[in-house]
Formats: structure tokens, sequence, C-alpha cells
């Protein structure tokens, strides 16, 4: 769920801010993933401003042990810590070619986040390699291609964010 806020602080489901009505509010979709208790939800935080929403309506919903973040850049860290006791989060970090790996393991660490969102050109099977020997998952986004969904979940991605989830299903279920 890409998480962003109307005017007035009401957590919706949008990638952009949002500019009027027609949204999916952040309480209808944790109540349609109470309904559905083996399924975990990707919150991509797209502001921290009224990020202390959150808690209460995944706890009010009881979706919270099935929540997890991402678009968490280390500037974020701090607000997320305060106002996301207890989620789990995935620190939003560039790599680049010859960056030290071992180095953005330990800084991942060093934060508090369960692991590594990255954006799928980034990823790699070094970096993957690095990361889960640290015992971190890695977390890709966005993936809309069969063939990239495929070479992402070969490589050893834990989590693919896409917006084509039926591709998504079709290639985890055909191979």
């Amino acid at each position: 769920f890409d998480l962003q806020y109307t005017e007035d602080g009401t957590p919706v489901l949008s990638h952009d801010k949002p500019d009027g009505g027609g949204y999916a509010t952040l309480a209808e979709a944790f109540a349609f993933l109470a309904e559905h208790p083996g399924v975990r939800a990707n919150v991509d935080v797209k502001s921290t401003l009224y990020l202390e929403k959150l808690p209460p309506l995944a706890e009010e919903a009881g979706v919270t042990e099935q929540l997890f973040m991402t678009g968490v850049k280390e500037s974020d860290v701090a607000a997320v810590k305060e106002k996301c006791p207890g989620i789990p989060y995935y620190l939003n970090a560039g790599v680049g070619e010859g960056d030290d790996l071992a180095a953005l393991a330990d800084k991942t660490v060093a934060l508090g986040a369960i692991g590594l969102n990255v954006y799928w050109h980034d990823a790699s099977t070094e970096l993957i390699r690095v990361f889960h020997k640290r015992g971190l998952p890695v977390s890709v986004w966005t993936v809309d291609d069969a063939a990239d969904i495929m070479e992402m979940a070969l490589i050893g991605a834990d989590n693919i964010t896409t917006l084509r989830p039926d591709i998504a299903c079709s290639v985890v279920i055909n191979g």
C-alpha cells in the first residue's frame, strides 16, 4: 500500500499526494487485510507527517503483525521508530556500482531495519548474498515485467513490489 494523507491527515492509499476524494483509506485496506490473516502487507511510507495514525488503525483492525514498512529513508528512521514502534521496516537506499555492500548491511542493522529495499535495477546476486549472510532480507521495487520478476526471484529477492500482481502471480505459479 502506498501511504499518503489527505489535507485533514486521513491516511489513504495513493502514490502521489492526494488531490481530492476517491481514494481508499488505510482503514479500509486494513479491514480487507483482516479478512486475509495469512497475507502480509507492505506499507510504503511516502510521508511521515501523520504516520502516528498508522498503529492505532492497525491495532483496531488486528493486522499489526501482518505489516511491514518500506519507503523508509535514513532521514525517516527516527520518525518511524517514534511513531510506529513495533512495526518492522526495510531501509530504502540506493546502491551504486562499487558501493561497500557490507557497510550498507551494517548500516541497515545499526538503523534498526529488518532488511533493505532497493530499486530492482540496483539488486544483484552479490547484494542479496551479502545481506542474506547477515540474515537480512532484500526487497525490490517496482518490477512489472515477467522476465524481470523472474530474474528478481531467481537471484533471491525476498519481496517484490509490483504494479502488475497478475503478472507476478503468473510467474510465481507457472515459473
